[in-house]
């Protein structure tokens, strides 16, 4: 008897595992090129930052000119610049900026988009010959929203949820802000 109780318990375990989700590591490969030398002005340089900074209504939470350093922490990046790959590593969207691992539909949850916050910061900072931007990223938290049906009102629903695998930049948000900024 015991080793029947055992053998569900075992099997009953192995159902509820098995209905979770399958994600992936990132199998591609994202190199990021983060700095650039100008030969614009430092002021020049500096303004095209700020203005970037103020057309997008990011929060700074560290401004120092006299240091070149600006930093923006929690800047929420949506839907459209978030992607993840498919199941052979592939990118679904070519021009995002971040990417998350491929996530499979599970128990009637599917994944329906990608978002993700982030820190970074610019630094600015005079040469011999002009004028060196570079922009580091940190902080990244991937978040996948998912729709699910709602077996009470049998609508469908989306929810964020954190995504607890790796999400990183593909490069683009570097390049395209490094030529916004000479």
């Amino acid at each position: 008897m015991k080793t029947i109780k055992v053998a569900l318990l075992a099997l009953a375990l192995s159902a509820l595992t098995s209905c979770g989700p399958t994600s992936y590591v990132l199998r591609g490969n994202y190199p990021i090129s983060n700095a650039v030398e100008t030969n614009a002005s430092y002021d020049a340089v500096w303004n095209n930052v700020i203005d970037f900074f103020a057309m997008n209504n990011l929060p700074i939470a560290v401004l120092e000119k006299d240091s070149g350093i600006i930093v923006a922490s929690k800047v929420n990046i949506g839907e459209s610049l978030v992607t993840m790959e498919d199941e052979n590593g592939r990118a679904l969207n070519n021009s995002a900026w971040f990417i998350m691992p491929y996530l499979n539909k599970f128990n009637g949850w599917k994944c329906v988009g990608n978002k993700t916050t982030c820190s970074f910061n610019v630094r600015v900072r005079k040469t011999d010959n002009g004028t060196y931007v570079s922009v580091n990223l940190g902080g990244i938290q991937g978040i996948r929203i998912l729709e699910w049906i709602n077996m009470m009102t049998f609508q469908k629903s989306l929810q964020d949820m954190p995504s607890k695998e790796q999400c990183v930049s593909t490069g683009k948000f570097e390049k395209d802000l490094l030529n916004m900024f000479k």
